[in-house]
């Protein structure tokens, strides 16, 4: 198999795992509501069982990390950019703001709230909200960097596979 199939999953499965690492932070710090692959994973199943959503938005999660570096491939070719983590990283700052908008608009309102929560409870949500949305956006810019920066090794040292532009 070539390297233009191999390389982006092996960028993809990286970068995700870069990228679900990060977005993981704030989980592990204490902030209870804003675990990003769980509430993927309750957006896509039936099940609204955070505990359950975990494994479905995990696998949806590096489902989308790999096609998303299949995308920064096919991209990077049609416009001429350059292989490196740095454009990499400038790519993720656009792909940190749509995923951004997707995970607002489309996974948070989903997610189940309670119903009558103190003033004191909702700026904590609104803070670990932020802490998230601080998280995410990192991840992305990382996400790209790891990604581009796969693409400009195998680019650089071809003997990992053929040349992945000619």
């Amino acid at each position: 198999m070539s390297s233009v199939w191999i390389a982006p999953l092996f960028a993809g499965l990286l970068g995700t795992t870069v990228l679900t690492v990060l977005i993981s932070v704030p989980r592990w710090l204490g902030m209870k509501n804003v675990d990003m692959v769980r509430a993927l994973g309750m957006a896509v199943g039936r099940d609204r069982d955070p505990e359950r959503g975990f494994v479905a938005g995990l696998l949806v999660h590096y489902v989308i990390g790999i096609l998303f570096a299949y995308i920064y491939l096919v991209g990077f070719g049609a416009f001429g950019f350059p292989l490196s983590a740095l454009t990499g990283a400038m790519v993720g700052i656009f792909h940190g703001g749509l995923a951004m908008l997707v995970v607002d608009r489309i996974i948070l309102r989903r997610q189940p709230r309670t119903a009558n929560v103190s003033p004191e409870t909702h700026d904590r949500a609104d803070d670990e909200a932020r802490a998230a949305e601080v998280a995410q956006f990192v991840g992305h810019i990382l996400y790209g960097a790891v990604v581009a920066g796969v693409y400009q090794l195998l680019q650089t040292y071809p003997r990992f596979g053929q040349p992945l532009f000619s």
